[in-house]
């Protein structure tokens, strides 16, 4: 970001910058966000950011 403020589009009512302990997890909406960010969080914590491979399976299809 070149700047704090954000632009967010009309599907946003609301865009902010969080801290790792200010992020509201229990009002997340989709688990992809979820899992990201967990894996920035942890990352930042080493400051190396690998390349992260998730598999998404369909509900009851998992192997």
């Amino acid at each position: 970001m070149e700047s704090p403020e954000a632009n967010p589009g009309p599907e946003s009512f609301e865009a902010r910058l969080f801290s790792e302990d200010e992020i509201p997890w229990d009002k997340i909406a989709f688990n992809s966000v979820d899992k990201i960010l967990r894996l920035y969080f942890d990352d930042a914590k080493t400051g190396n950011f690998p390349f992260h491979y998730i598999e998404r399976h369909k509900q009851g299809k998992i192997p």
